[in-house]
């Protein structure tokens, strides 16, 4: 089984948007510095929750986060995402330009554990490199030109990524 953590130490900037299965009932558990400190995400209904798409953009100002992806999770209640524990200390939010996303940073680290993405408001970005590998059971990667995030956005189906079928 390919957990995924060579296609994470190889991923291109350039590589935006990926669809990642995941295993039936598993838990992801975002780690870093201090494992377990922001949350889970519950498989409610494998059956509705078939595929996510992770997007990275490649703004210069993001250029921090080197090859960051993020996969969009639907509805977060309808996931089970919620923060654990005294998590909620750790944490700020940074937004800009439309104030429509919402960055989330750890108070610690710094790392960018998850976020309220512009093109899907709906739904949660969980940072690639913050999910357990283990539970990853297929990387598809698809582009997105986040420095041309207007056109790409429109020519992409991005923002169904979080809807609910």
């Amino acid at each position: 089984m390919d957990d995924g953590r060579e296609l994470i130490q190889g991923v291109d900037q350039d590589l935006l948007e990926t669809s990642l299965p995941r295993l039936g009932g598993a838990v992801l558990v975002l780690y870093g510095k201090h494992k377990g400190v922001f949350g889970n995400l519950v498989e409610k209904d494998m059956e509705k929750e078939t595929g996510v798409i992770l997007d990275a953009d490649n703004h210069a100002l993001l250029n921090v986060h080197l090859k960051q992806i993020a996969e969009y999770i639907r509805d977060p209640s309808y996931v089970g995402f919620e923060l654990v524990g005294e998590s909620k200390q750790f944490l700020t939010t940074y937004t800009f330009g439309t104030h429509t996303a919402k960055h989330t940073f750890c108070k610690v680290c710094g790392i960018t554990s998850f976020y309220m993405p512009r093109s899907n408001p709906d739904g949660v970005a969980v940072s690639f490199r913050c999910v357990d590998p283990g539970t990853l059971t297929h990387v598809e990667i698809k582009h997105f030109d986040g420095r041309n995030w207007e056109s790409s956005y429109d020519q992409t189906s991005i923002a169904s990524a979080s809807k609910l079928d």
